[in-house]
């Protein structure tokens, strides 16, 4: 008797090869575009893995698989979701590998960033001020600058406000914009620190009569410290100069002629400083320190001698000075008649003050009943 012959069953297996990956869209938008990537192969594939980089692919609420994990389809992609993505397909005989695929996903822009340089809280007149703008976006974003509002300038990255003008304070901002018209917006204020010139109570005064009343102020921006400056001295407190308001006003007490200046404010605080336009003071004074000349200079001079008597003071304005004639005296051809104490009187018609300087002439030799003679040097 012969036994049954049992049948073999017999699977045949092919091993992988071809394997390709195709995109449904090749333009995709950060959170507006969702993609379907499609595994496929030749040969008897059995399972699919899909890599991000090198990191393994798994599903979640953005990312599902399909068709036996041959299909991969992100919904609202990222900028993360760019790849490069590769499928591994395997079989019991073999597995491989496909090429990367990456995908061009638009994004941005977004995290503009506005800086300016030099930083600082407060600028003063003249100032240079550099800006740059930067966003993350894909293409690379274009830009528009506004100032105050109004476009000021298209298509840099930056700009620069050259030697600026107070009428330049104000808003700066930045719009950043890609090709698929997503825009965003920075912006920060430019003010000035400006000074006024320092103001004062007087412009003429009088030596040890007047006191006179500095100020300064700033028309822009907060200052926090003031120092006076008396031509290159800096100028400290006493007795005679007295600051108040926080160093913002200078009192000089009976000025006098070494109080005119020029004198300039300096203002600062914690990032910027400016120095405000030197103002002067009219300061009247003397007469003082009066002088009279004789020339030739002798104790006795001879009958017939030409002598020239003149007198000067310090005195501002320029002081008046009487004789029994005005002017500079000059005695020609001189006689005894012509001896005597001769007296210049000076007088500052602002101070209304007076000085005076006397002299004796004496002369020996000549006589002449008629006088003297009296001459004015011109």
């Amino acid at each position: 008797m012969m036994s049954a012959i049992k049948p073999f069953c017999f699977s045949f297996t092919e091993s992988v090869s071809n394997i390709l990956i195709t995109s449904s869209k090749t333009d995709l938008v950060e959170f507006n575009s969702s993609v379907t990537l499609v595994c496929s192969a030749s040969g008897s594939p059995t399972s699919f893995l899909w890599f991000n980089g090198s990191s393994e692919v798994t599903a979640n609420d953005r990312v599902h698989f399909t068709d036996g994990g041959s299909n991969l389809t992100i919904i609202n992609v990222t900028r993360f979701d760019q790849g490069p993505f590769r499928c591994l397909v395997s079989n019991l005989l073999s597995n491989g590998t496909s090429d990367p695929v990456k995908l061009s996903i638009s994004y941005g822009p977004e995290n503009i960033k506005l800086r300016v340089n030099p930083s600082k809280e407060y600028y003063k007149v003249g100032s240079d001020i550099f800006f740059s703008c930067k966003a993350d976006s894909k293409p690379p974003a274009r830009y528009h600058w506004l100032v105050n509002g109004a476009l000021g300038f298209t298509g840099g990255i930056g700009f620069g406000v050259i030697d600026a003008r107070t009428s330049q304070s104000g808003n700066y901002s930045c719009q950043a914009f890609n090709s698929h018209i997503r825009m965003s917006f920075r912006s920060l204020t430019i003010p000035a620190l400006e000074l006024r010139m320092p103001s004062t109570n007087k412009i003429n005064l009088v030596e040890f009569n007047d006191t006179a009343v500095l100020m300064c102020s700033v028309s822009k921006g907060t200052s926090s410290s003031y120092q006076w400056f008396n031509g290159s001295s800096m100028i400290t407190a006493n007795e005679h100069l007295q600051l108040s308001s926080g160093n913002s006003i200078l009192t000089i007490r009976n000025v006098t002629r070494y109080d005119q200046g020029p004198y300039k404010c300096n203002v600062s605080n914690n990032v910027s400083n400016d120095i405000s336009a030197p103002v002067n003071l009219n300061i009247n004074y003397g007469p003082s320190n009066a002088k009279m000349t004789v020339m030739p200079v002798s104790s006795i001079y001879k009958g017939g001698s030409n002598i020239t008597l003149s007198c000067s003071a310090d005195s501002s304005p320029p002081a008046m000075i009487t004789w029994m004639i005005d002017g500079i005296i000059e005695l020609q051809d001189a006689t005894e008649s012509d001896s005597g104490n001769y007296t210049c009187l000076i007088q500052n018609t602002v101070t209304l003050r007076f000085s005076s300087k006397t002299t004796a002439i004496q002369i020996v030799g000549k006589f002449a009943c008629r006088g003297f003679s009296l001459g004015i040097l011109v």
